[in-house]
This record gives structure tokens, C-alpha cells and sequence, in this order.
């Protein structure tokens, strides 16, 4: 086309030269240098003139599209090798995904070598890395995806899981706190919140967890949930450190916020025995059982009653509680473990088969009705009763069982560490095998004395 209007425009000079030349005649002198000139028709000099400018104009031309030409020849290349690198890059997932991560990596790095910015390809680099255990390079390898593209939040997060999987806790950190101001905040704080809470920084996590709920029109339970055992936690460190009145004054905040909130009444109760305010305690974990029905608190109540000697006190309060909950298994058969426990067998199989009118299939049960018939002399019905539940090793413990990712543990904790949640480790009483599974599991762990 350029070309055709190059000839047009020679044509159009050619008459319009002709034309001037005819009319005027007329020989004028062009001075090149001081004393040197030459004579040329007025017409040959405008021609000269308009034929550099449109010289120039059109050797402009040629240079643009040559350039426009290149950078399409090269974009196309380009395009080209994504097409080509993105094809490898489906295939080498599914190597990942078979597992052959020494293939994959190979693979990985053959496309990054021929389009070094290729984000997905990075991503699985780190993955592959990850899967391997190599944290050291997945964190190289997120470090460059990072640089690609700054403004990614996602990679962000990334680096920062990386950390934490390597255990640098204070890096994940590190990288997360910049973000704090970004549109994706809530789940930045979220985030940079459950680190600190994995370092056991309470303070910090509280001030993010206060600061993130103010931010947000509708809290979920979660959040709420979250920041009741955080300040929990407060009231913790508070006790542990030695500020005995802040401590209490943040547990009874606390239980007038939420009264089903177990650990509160358990810390609550240490600090009140710290104090050697025994009556203050056991009253507290009568109130607490009565709010959270929760059977640390029967735990916890016996464990002073035989520390104190204080057997007759429970007694009392076990004969008032029942009064209120009439059919309530966990107080029935607590109550009847400790008669037992004082050896007041026919009083304990009185609660025992009452627990086991309400639930008949429950191992508990089973297990301390065979205890009382063992210590009545009455071996076969105490077999039989072993024989409902399990075999019977050294003394009876029933393991508390997070209702979250079902960890089981013998002593009782506030605080779940792998799901990051309060208040939600329970006894799971359950059918005969899987107690008898979780018994296992939580002796493993913490061995009983004989």
C-alpha cells in the first residue's frame, strides 16, 4: 500500500513540476557557502524541497512498519512459546500429580528457561518443592512469583505458608504485616492473627481480632468464638505472671459474657485455690457444670474433694445437683465413679445401673458396673459386663476427645492447638470400639502410672 502511494505521489510531483517549471521560468542563485552558490530554476528548488520532505517522510514509514512488523513477529513468538509452555506445563502436573516429582521438576525448569515468567510454572515448582520438603526453595521460588507480579496478594500468602511450614514463624509475619492496609484485609488479619496465636503472642492476636470484628458488619460466630478465648488467654498470661487480680477480673468478665465458656471456670477455680479459697472453688465449678454441663467441671470438683478431704462435701453437693438434673447421665455415672472411688460399691451400682437405664450400650457404664461386680465377688456378672466393653487395664480413664479434629488426650485442656480453637475438648463416651480405640491412643501418649 505504502508503496503504491510512494508512485501516486511521483506521478502527482512529476505534472505539478512540469506545471510550475512553464510558469515560472525565472534562474535564482543558492547561496551553499560564503562565495559559493550555485544558479537553479525557482521551480527545481521547491521540487527539491517537497522530494526531501516526503523522502524523509516516507523512510519515517518504512521504519515504523518494519518495527510494527518485528514486534508482531516477535509477540507472536512469544504467544507461541506460552502456547507450547502451557501445554508441557498440563502434562507436567499430572506427572506431579502421579507422584514422579523428580520428572516434574525437570520439566518445570525447561518451560521457566524458555518463559521465565510464567507464574503457574513457578507456582508448581513450589509445590513440587513442597511436597519434597524442601522449604528453603520453595521459599525461593514464591520470592519470584511474589516479584512477578507485586500486587497478587495470593502470592503473598503464599510465602508466608511457606514460612510457617518451615517453621519461621516470625517471617511469615514479616511478609503479611506490609498488607495489613490492603482491600483484602480481613483475611490478612485473620491470617497474620492466627500466627501470632501460633507463637503464643496473645496480646498481639487479641488487638488484630478487636480491631478486624470492628471492621466487619456481621461477625460470625467463629469471630466471636475466637475472641472469647483469646481473652481467655489474657486472663491466663495475667494469672501465670503473677497478677492474680487482673486475672480475676478478666475470668469473671469473662463468664458474665459468656457463661458456657468452660475454661474460665477452670482457671477461675485454680486462682481461687491458689488464693485457698476452697468453698469459692467448688461453689465456682458447681455453677460452671450447671452452665457448660461440661464434666471437667465433676473433675475438677472430685480432685479437691480428695485434696482437701473434703469426701462429704461432695457427697452433699452431688445429692443437691441431682435434685436439678434428675436424668442427667454424666452427673449419674461421675457420681457414682466416686462412690466407688470412696468404696461405697452399693451406693456406686445404684447410680450405675440408673446410668445404664438411660443409655444401655454406653462402654462407661459397663465398665464400672464390672468394677462394683468384681468388688461384690461377683466374677461372672463382672465378666459379663467386661465382656460388653473392653478388657480391663490397670484403672479406668475416660479420654477427652476434641470435637474438632478428634485429637485425644487423658488430661484435660482448654485449648486445641491443631484446630486453634477453645472450649471444645468433650468426652466422647461413644460405642465400646471406638472408646476402647481412643483409650488406647491417649495412653500412648501419656502414659499411666501403676
Amino acid at each position: 500500500m505504502s508503496l503504491r502511494l510512494f508512485l501516486l505521489l511521483i506521478i502527482v510531483m512529476a505534472i505539478g513540476f512540469t506545471h510550475i517549471s512553464i510558469l515560472n521560468s525565472a534562474i535564482i542563485k543558492f547561496n551553499l557557502t560564503p562565495g559559493r552558490y550555485v544558479e537553479i530554476a525557482l521551480s527545481e528548488l521547491t521540487l527539491i524541497a517537497f522530494s526531501l520532505g516526503a523522502g524523509i517522510v516516507l523512510i519515517g514509514t518504512l521504519i515504523k512498519d518494519a518495527m510494527a512488523s518485528t514486534r508482531h513477529w516477535k509477540e507472536k513468538r512469544v504467544l507461541g512459546k506460552k502456547e507450547s509452555a502451557n501445554k508441557r506445563l498440563s502434562k507436567t502436573w499430572n506427572l506431579f500429580y502421579q507422584g514422579k516429582l523428580t520428572a516434574a521438576l525437570e520439566n518445570v525448569n525447561g518451560i521457566l528457561a524458555v518463559v521465565p515468567e510464567n507464574r503457574s510454572a513457578h507456582l508448581l515448582k513450589a509445590a513440587i518443592f513442597r511436597e519434597q520438603g524442601n522449604y528453603i526453595e520453595e521459599i525461593d521460588t514464591l520470592t519470584s512469583v511474589k516479584n512477578i507480579d507485586p500486587s497478587n496478594v495470593d502470592s503473598y500468602f503464599l510465602l508466608a505458608e511457606a514460612h510457617e511450614c518451615a517453621g519461621n514463624i516470625d517471617s511469615a509475619i514479616e511478609v503479611l504485616s506490609p498488607l495489613q492496609k490492603q482491600e483484602d484485609y480481613k483475611r490478612i488479619l485473620e491470617k497474620l492473627r492466627d500466627l501470632h496465636i501460633k507463637k503464643g503472642e496473645w496480646v498481639k492476636a487479641y488487638e488484630i481480632q478487636k480491631s478486624n470484628l470492628k471492621k466487619k458488619a456481621d461477625p460470625t460466630a467463629k469471630d466471636r468464638e475466637t475472641l472469647i478465648g483469646l481473652k481467655f488467654e489474657l486472663a491466663r498470661f495475667a494469672f501465670e505472671t503473677g497478677k492474680i487480680d487482673e486475672a480475676e477480673k478478666r475470668l469473671k468478665e469473662l463468664i458474665k459474657e459468656n457463661s458456657s465458656f468452660a475454661p474460665s471456670y477452670i482457671l477461675l477455680q485454680d486462682l481461687y485455690l491458689q488464693k485457698s479459697s476452697v468453698s469459692a472453688a467448688m461453689d465456682l465449678l458447681i455453677t460452671g457444670y450447671r452452665n457448660t454441663k461440661d464434666p471437667i467441671n465433676l473433675i475438677k470438683l472430685e480432685d479437691i474433694a480428695i485434696e482437701e478431704e473434703m469426701p462429704g462435701s461432695l457427697l452433699e453437693i452431688y445429692s443437691n445437683v441431682k435434685s436439678e438434673f434428675e436424668n442427667d447421665f454424666t452427673l449419674i455415672l461421675f457420681y457414682g465413679k466416686f462412690l466407688l472411688r470412696l468404696e461405697m460399691v452399693d451406693e456406686a451400682m445404684e447410680q450405675f445401673l440408673k446410668a445404664q437405664q438411660i443409655d444401655s450400650d454406653n462402654a462407661s457404664v459397663h465398665i464400672f458396673l464390672a468394677e462394683t461386680y468384681r468388688r461384690r465377688n461377683r466374677l461372672q456378672d463382672a465378666v459379663d459386663e467386661y465382656n460388653k466393653a473392653f478388657t480391663y487395664k490397670r484403672r479406668y480413664l475416660i479420654p477427652f476427645s476434641c470435637s474438632g479434629c478428634s485429637e485425644t488426650i487423658i488430661k484435660w485442656k482448654p485449648y486445641c492447638a491443631q484446630c486453634q480453637k477453645w472450649n471444645i475438648f468433650r468426652i466422647n463416651f461413644g460405642d465400646t470400639k471406638k472408646i476402647e480405640e481412643i483409650r488406647a491412643e491417649a495412653m500412648q501418649k501419656v502414659p499411666l502410672p501403676d
